[in-house]
């Protein structure tokens, strides 16, 4: 035992301590305020609320269905007239349970939401701890590694988005997945699987990537030795009995294709993708590495990703160079018996997770070099709807603070109280402290009921609210506002929209306000906030002109508050077409016309493609029925092969008759 050692009972103690603490640096401002900030951004300056708008507001309505007593994944609140828009987001479950509680003890949405934040901070350091204590022992080694991966820029690069955060469970599960390994217990099993259903619950980014990344530690770990392969088993059972649960709660996710048209295109991928150049760039928490970095690579845009690995990984890797020749054997492997403390397992795992961040396409400074290795999971279900590549930067973080660890425990096992050696631990602490910086994320406040929240809260529950314009900003206050009114609302915004809201945002930036204003009532909209401090100043007289257009007509009638113009219009019932429930269509060549009512829009739900079969006698050609998105009275919708006169057209995957061509006259 080294002086660098410490008792398990300290260990404990003290990685308890650091836990509770350390998230305090960071987040002042809202530890100030905790029930009106929620923290959202890098520093300096202000931020936009963007992921903690949208996550505070997902959860605020899942604590409404908790108390209402509905289906936990099922969300018609917001995008309609979708009858349910669940599983376009994170569902946040675990934080929903965790911050329940809080918010209502407290009457403040921000507070429920700022406990799941910091116990997010938490988790994750207590999480690392438990995985460095596996591989080092208990000591300051575990404890600084802890620290490095808690607030490394991997995990700060997304200080605004709650499941990345909550992803830093995924080393509690390596550590289990370690216990169930090397000892083959029940007990290690079942934690394992809980950890990861913990996992799932809060975070569909940390379940995906964090099992990616545990797979290829852990199967390192036991294919090496037939008594850890003999309990691989164990740990595959305990695995699927976690995934058994998360796979029937987010169902939903697996229908998204087929309800919303989700796509990921490769150029969404390389655009959220890491650079080569990236390793010699900073995410900016630390201030005097990002001045440093800022001057070498001037050209990265702000916020881009960041994988530096750091200072102190770079001293503790010329700490391992330094040892004794006759010492490299231990450096390379702590535990002989233990392929987990093998620095080559982790600067392995560094490197494919770099690559993986690459994405599928290489670049150098923006240019593309050759494919990479992620273009082989463009084709895998749920990794080919994955964005945000860049976030792999948190488990390249976890892996260099893994390296970190096993190599400042090597070097300590040399470690003798003198003058130098001291000097080199100060050394080692102050460039942890450069590291991490603790540097408080910007907060800002949420939003507040809508300023017609008395006028709102006198319709029908399932009325329709809607903000003009449709921007992110208006669409983000109006999501917050909805958990104050609790009325439905058309606006939003999110990284998978459904496809009449992504034409919806596109026609409103075109066309004129009172066009855009019309199609929300189509939607079904009858309370229409018209914000005119967010409309752009050259068009806010014609915006006023629509609103008194609309209230010309004689049944539209008008409140207005500040700058804010409340259109309050009777219900009209939104004109929806579900493809799946499409019946008795006649076909005159490929075309057939859905017909529903003259003058209004019709506005077509799920895919625009539905799998069909062409059926003539004893003859059946598999093809494809596509229908437009919008329609003025109807939809026009067409097949890929002209059917033969009299053929059927039949649903592939129900089998139940579409339609039928007309017969030979």
């Amino acid at each position: 035992m080294s002086d660098l050692s410490l008792s398990p009972r300290a260990f404990r103690a003290v990685l308890l301590a650091l836990g509770l603490l350390g998230p305090l640096p960071f987040l002042a401002d809202v530890a100030r305020r905790p029930l009106e900030l929620v923290p959202c951004g890098l520093p300096p300056g202000g931020c936009q609320l963007g992921d903690s708008a949208i996550a505070t507001s997902v959860l605020g309505r899942a604590w409404s269905r908790f108390e209402r007593g509905e289906a936990w994944t099922r969300d018609d609140r917001v995008f309609a007239p979708y009858p349910d828009s669940w599983g376009l987001s994170e569902g946040y479950l675990a934080q929903a349970i965790i911050g329940y509680p809080w918010a209502r003890l407290t009457g403040s949405f921000a507070a429920g939401y700022n406990v799941a934040y910091a116990l997010a901070c938490v988790f994750t350091f207590w999480s690392a701890g438990a995985l460095f204590l596996r591989l080092a022992g208990p000591g300051w080694p575990a404890l600084a590694g802890a620290l490095l991966f808690t607030w490394s820029q991997g995990r700060l690069n997304s200080v605004g988005v709650l499941s990345v955060l909550w992803a830093g469970l995924v080393p509690l599960a390596i550590a289990f997945g370690l216990d169930v390994l090397r000892r083959g217990r029940w007990r290690d099993a079942l934690l394992f699987g809980a950890t990861w259903l913990a996992v799932g619950m809060g975070s569909l980014t940390g379940l995906l990537m964090g099992a990616l990344t545990a797979g290829l530690v852990l199967a390192a770990c036991s294919l090496a030795q037939p008594a850890r392969r003999r309990r691989l088993p164990l740990l595959l059972a305990a695995g699927a009995a976690a995934a058994l649960p998360l796979v029937l709660v987010h169902r939903p996710l697996f229908r998204l294709a087929r309800d919303f048209d989700v796509k990921v295109s490769l150029r969404t991928f390389e655009g959220q993708s890491a650079d080569l150049a990236s390793l010699l760039h900073h995410s900016g928490f630390s201030v005097p590495l990002k001045a440093v970095f800022d001057g070498l690579l001037p050209g990265f845009p702000p916020g881009a990703p960041g994988f530096f690995p750091g200072l102190l990984a770079l001293a503790a890797a010329g700490l391992w160079l330094l040892l004794p020749r006759a010492q490299r054997p231990v450096s390379l492997r702590l535990d002989p018996a233990c392929p987990e403390t093998d620095i080559r397992l982790w600067g392995a795992l560094a490197a494919a997770t770099f690559l993986f961040a690459l994405g599928p396409t290489i670049h150098f400074l923006g240019r593309p070099l050759l494919p990479g290795p992620w273009r082989l999971f463009t084709y895998v279900p749920a990794f080919s709807s994955m964005r945000g590549l860049f976030r792999w930067d948190q488990w390249f973080a976890l892996a260099v603070a893994a390296c970190v660890v096993l190599s400042l425990a090597a070097a300590a096992r040399r470690f003798r109280p003198s003058p130098p050696a001291r000097a080199v631990v100060g050394a080692l602490v102050a460039l942890l402290a450069v590291d991490v910086w603790p540097r408080p994320i910007v907060a800002s406040p949420l939003p507040g009921p809508s300023p017609f929240q008395d006028v709102l809260r006198t319709l029908d529950r399932d009325a329709i609210v809607a903000v003009y314009p449709f921007e992110r900003a208006t669409s983000e206050r109006a999501w917050v506002e909805q958990l104050f009114h609790g009325r439905r609302v058309l606006n939003g915004f999110q990284s998978f929209p459904t496809p009449v809201h992504l034409w919806l945002d596109a026609v409103s930036h075109t066309r004129p306000p009172g066009e855009t204003l019309s199609i929300y009532r189509e939607l079904g909209a009858s309370a229409i906030d018209v914000d005119l401090a967010a409309v752009p100043v050259e068009r806010r007289r014609e915006t006023l002109d629509a609103c008194a257009a609309m209230r010309a007509n004689g049944s539209v009638r008008s409140i207005a508050r500040g700058s804010h113009v409340l259109l309050l219009a009777p219900p009209l019932a939104p004109l929806l077409v579900d493809p799946l429930a499409l019946r008795g269509l006649s076909f005159d060549g490929p075309t057939a016309r859905l017909a529903v009512a003259p003058g209004r829009l019709v506005f077509r739900l799920r895919s625009a493609n539905l799998p069909v079969r062409i059926e003539a006698g004893a003859r059946s050609v598999p093809s494809v029925l596509r229908l437009p998105l919008v329609g003025v009275g109807g939809l026009e919708v067409t097949l890929d092969d002209v059917p033969g006169p009299g053929a059927r057209i039949v649903e592939s995957a129900s089998g139940a008759v579409v339609g039928s061509a007309r017969p030979a006259p």
